[in-house]
């Protein structure tokens, strides 16, 4: 007959060995010993397959997997928070679960290095200011503008906001600066602006598919530092200068991108050069500028292309001329700019539909005017522009996060 041993420990820690000359140790409820053992560990597995570490203890073995999810919730908040979210390693799975998914997943382009509300995108290769802005497919043209040198240019550059890369494209027929430049389909018009003291007429069409230029329809008068803006397949031009020294005016032009025609359309208010046009729905908001006297302004005025009317809005708060500016939903964002000699960093908000002003928390992280802005998607790139103290032509490229 075998004898099996069974040790016993108490509470103590005092371990005993009873004797018994069975084959089988039975449990008070009949049950057989070793079935029991044998089933414990069935239902806890074998320590030797643990993931953990340490596999021959299960307190230790929990502990260091409380230890590393522990370590992970904090890992994943920190992420969180970067996001702009904040969260901390103590929330719960479903806390931090909910909080990845107040995450706006367009919160930075996949370049980007955040800084507040702007990123430093790749600058262009050619520093200017007074270019013009086109964009088609993810991709910003900057075209013409005026060199350090005090010149007009012709370069064309591509910026590809996914890549985050420029390159050349067929130079502009014409150099010119303070100009505008308009989007429509797959083609960029070109419109008016100066060479040294000379005043253009000519409408230039780049096609972005074959990268080359057409020319099309002169503009009825000439017009630089004029403001513009689309609405469908029609280009509108406001204002501007007939010369160099000559009057300023007030004549609104529209030109029909289909049938390659001008048409004169009622006058606007106020006669302005160096302030923004842009277009929400069918109605064009032109703001600021500098008016007859050179004094700048802080007018805004509203033009109905479906009426050909203009109505007055309310006034941008601080007067500002060579600002950029862009459009979301019912509301225009106006950022850089000056004021008489005075820059501005201010981003500044107007509410069509309750047709009030405020401030965006925020600022630009430069100082420069006439620089340009385009929206694509969810960013608006600000690129280029010029700063006097000390006379800078920039070739600097802002991402800022709508």
């Amino acid at each position: 007959m075998t004898i099996k041993k069974v040790e016993i420990q108490d509470y103590n820690g005092d371990v005993y060995y009873p004797h018994t000359s069975a084959n089988v140790v039975f449990m008070s409820d009949a049950s057989k010993l070793e079935d029991a053992v044998t089933q414990l560990k069935t239902n806890n597995g074998d320590l030797a397959t643990l993931a953990t570490t340490n596999k021959t203890n299960f307190v230790s073995a929990i502990n260091e997997l409380f230890q590393n999810v522990s370590s992970g919730k904090s890992s994943i908040a920190t992420a969180i928070t970067d996001k702009g979210v904040v969260a901390s390693g103590d929330d719960t799975f479903p806390v931090l679960a909910s909080k990845i998914g107040q995450i706006n997943s367009s919160s930075f382009p996949p370049w980007s290095s955040p800084h507040d509300l702007f990123v430093q995108a790749t600058p262009m290769n050619t520093p200017r200011t007074y270019t013009g802005l086109g964009v088609y497919d993810e991709k910003i043209y900057a075209m013409g503008g005026t060199v350090s040198t005090g010149y007009a240019t012709g370069a064309n550059e591509c910026y590809d906001t996914v890549a985050n890369t420029w390159s050349t494209k067929t130079s502009t027929p014409t150099n010119r600066t303070r100009h505008t430049c308009l989007s429509v389909g797959d083609k960029i018009y070109i419109i008016g602006g100066i060479n040294g003291s000379t005043g253009i007429t000519s409408t230039e069409c780049y096609d972005i598919i074959t990268n080359t230029w057409s020319t099309k329809a002169v503009i009825p008068s000439v017009s630089f530092a004029h403001m513009s803006s689309v609405v469908g397949d029609n280009i509108y031009v406001f204002t501007g200068y007939y010369s160099v020294g000559g009057a300023l005016c007030i004549d609104t032009y529209c030109y029909n991108t289909i049938t390659n025609t001008w048409s004169t359309k009622a006058n606007t208010l106020t006669g302005r050069y160096e302030g923004i046009a842009l277009a929400v729905g069918t109605n064009i908001y032109i703001i600021g500028g500098i008016n007859s006297s050179g004094t700048t302004i802080s007018t805004n005025e509203c033009y109905n292309t479906i009426t050909n009317t203009w109505s007055t809005k309310a006034i941008i708060p601080v007067a500002t001329d060579g600002m950029s500016g862009f459009v979301v939903d019912s509301n225009i964002y106006i950022m850089c700019g000056m004021n008489s000699s005075t820059f501005s960093t201010t981003i500044r908000v107007y509410d069509i539909v309750n047709n009030t002003w405020s401030v965006k928390l925020g600022k630009n992280p430069s100082l420069k005017n006439n620089s340009k802005a385009i929206r694509v998607g969810d960013f608006e790139f600000k690129i280029g522009g010029y700063y006097n103290n000390p006379n800078t032509y920039y070739i600097t490229n802002d991402c800022y996060i709508i």
